[in-house]
């Protein structure tokens, strides 16, 4: 029962996520979705480093690529879901290069 962060931060931010949706009465735009698809991501990463199996490298990886990719919405707005295809498509690429490229803990 020791590693439980990476399975914890997760659904205490898709509550909080889904408790602000709710109160604030936001549209479900493919920005808002990519804050909810890079918060999951990176509280995950969080809680997986807390848990003593991802470098603290990784996260802050992982978190300058979500607030790249979340500015990069705001400045130019984009229309339709390939925004948030591209952002997992992201992740994807940037889990498997470290991967690859990362020593053993």
């Amino acid at each position: 029962m020791e590693r439980v962060w990476g399975s914890v931060f997760p659904l205490v931010y898709t509550i909080v996520f889904a408790l602000t949706m709710k109160q604030y009465s936001l549209q479900f735009t493919p920005l808002i979705s990519w804050v909810f698809v890079g918060g999951v991501v990176l509280s995950s990463s969080a809680g997986i480093y807390l848990d003593g199996r991802m470098p603290l490298r990784s996260v802050f990886i992982f978190g300058l690529f979500t607030l790249i990719w979340l500015l990069i919405g705001i400045r130019h707005s984009p229309p339709g879901n390939w925004y948030v295809l591209g952002g997992i498509s992201g992740y994807f690429l940037l889990a498997i290069l470290m991967q690859r490229t990362s020593k053993p803990l």
